[in-house]
């Protein structure tokens, strides 16, 4: 909203090439020629119709394959069954009959475990390393649960 000030302005005060009128001077628009005529564009020699395009197509987008990975199991069973107790100590049997002939080592912080050992524990018994998921720790099956210990440190 405009604010009376009480001056009054003339139409001379206004900047000729600010009032937006149609009277524009020939230094404003300097050397651009509006004026095109038909004759004015193109023809012939820069432009065959004839020719043949060159048409560049973007390669369509692979497909995304969808890799499912097995479930990682011990003695047929996957691991993430191996949370009940009664599977466990399926497993730990299983695992018993296949290494019934080793000899269990005794398990120290310090002793470095593969899997497929089997190793003596302090208070768990007899276990059977599945995986070793870092390397100072892995999952062994005891009777009653997995458990993961710390090794090789």
């Amino acid at each position: 909203m405009a604010r009376d000030t009480g001056e009054e302005f003339e139409d001379d005060d206004l900047d000729e090439d600010l009032d937006g009128g149609d009277d524009l001077d020939d230094d404003a628009i300097g050397d651009v020629n509006l004026d095109m005529e038909d004759d004015d564009l193109i023809e012939g020699d820069d432009f065959d119709a004839d020719e043949e395009e060159t048409v560049v197509r973007a390669r369509p987008a692979a497909k995304r394959r969808t890799v499912t990975k097995a479930a990682p199991t011990v003695e047929g069973v996957p691991k993430s069954r191996l949370v009940n107790q009664k599977t466990v100590a399926e497993v730990w049997k299983k695992l018993g009959d296949r290494h019934a002939d080793a000899t269990p080592v005794p398990y120290t912080i310090s002793t470095r475990l593969q899997v497929g050992d089997v190793l003596q524990h302090a208070r768990f018994g007899v276990g059977y390393v599945i995986e070793i998921p870092g390397p100072t720790k892995a999952e062994v099956v005891f009777e009653d649960q997995v458990r993961k210990l710390v090794h090789n440190r």
